[in-house]
This record gives C-alpha cells, sequence and structure tokens, in this order.
C-alpha cells in the first residue's frame, strides 16, 4: 500500500536582479543522489535523495527501501527567481556529518546543509532497533528556512538580500 506523505512548504524571497530575470522561463529538471556505500553502517543502504524543480520551487525527497523515513519530503519556493535547470542542484556528503544541498537559481545561490543519517542515529541511536520500527528521521525532517538562508549569496542590486515568508505546511 501507497501512503501519500505530504511535503512541508518553505517560501523564500530572494530578491536579486528580479526585474530582468524574474520573467525567464526554464526547463523542468530532476536528479538523484546515492550515500557512499559503508557496510559498517546500514542506515545508508539503499537509501537515496531524489530532487524535482520546476519553475521557482525545488522539491527535496529522501527514501529508503529498507526504513520508513519520517519528514522526508520538504519544498522550497524561491520567490520570483527560478531554479536553473542545468546543475542547478547539487547533492553532495561533506563527511559523516553533513550532506550539503547547492540550489542556483536565476537571482541567487543557496547552500542548504542538512544532518548525514549517520549523525542523526548517533545521537539518537534508540531511533531504531529492528528492521521495520515505526520509522527513522529523514535528513529533512528539521528543515527551515534558516538552512536556505543561512548561506544565500544575492546577485547584487538594491534589493538584492535573502528573505523569508512564514512557513506554510
Amino acid at each position: 500500500m501507497i501512503k501519500f506523505v505530504p511535503f512541508f512548504l518553505l517560501f523564500l524571497v530572494p530578491g536579486g536582479a528580479q526585474s530582468t530575470l524574474q520573467e525567464i522561463r526554464l526547463s523542468d529538471g530532476a536528479g538523484g543522489f546515492t550515500y557512499s556505500p559503508d557496510h559498517a553502517f546500514p542506515f545508508t543502504r539503499n537509501r537515496f535523495v531524489h530532487w524535482r524543480t520546476s519553475g521557482d520551487l525545488l522539491e527535496l525527497s529522501e527514501t529508503s527501501l529498507d526504513h520508513a523515513l519520517l519528514g522526508n519530503r520538504v519544498r522550497y519556493r524561491f520567490q520570483d527567481a527560478p531554479v536553473l535547470s542545468s546543475g542547478g542542484v547539487s547533492v553532495h556528503e561533506a563527511g559523516a556529518n553533513a550532506v550539503v544541498v547547492l540550489v542556483a537559481t536565476v537571482a541567487t545561490v543557496h547552500k542548504m546543509v542538512f544532518p548525514h543519517p549517520r549523525r542523526i542515529h548517533k545521537q539518537n541511536p534508540h531511533l531504531v532497533t529492528a528492521r521495520g520500527a515505526a520509522g527513522v528521521p529523514s535528513i529533512f525532517a528539521e528543515s527551515s528556512h534558516a538552512q536556505a538562508k543561512e548561506n544565500c549569496h544575492a546577485i547584487p542590486s538594491p534589493a538584492g538580500t535573502c528573505e523569508e515568508k512564514d512557513l506554510v505546511v
């Protein structure tokens, strides 16, 4: 049985070169990322991140074939700043502590840092004790504006700031 899990939706108002680039139309994009294999740590086995872009919307989702993930889907809307379709999103592991998502829009560049699954399970080893448990937190479970805003760089312009709007669930 497939269960629908809603996305958390976060609005960002990037500012930047709005007058000239907000009308640009880019093709939709998608991609994926798999964790580096680690036979000593089973929580990254059969686990991957995939994303989809459509205009100014970025959807991030984490999936595991072995465990149910909680809070595994998030959407970011970069108001009036479409995500670049060719190479606009990139996901990388930063050691065993973080997963970094880089997002380029027509007006800004964002670096979002999420906890690595190894770090989540190291801090909370009691979360999963057996296969088939209720679920384990996804790297996106604690998503917030701060992750997209903290390392945001806008194209220089009079309005070139990275503002935020209210969280919509």
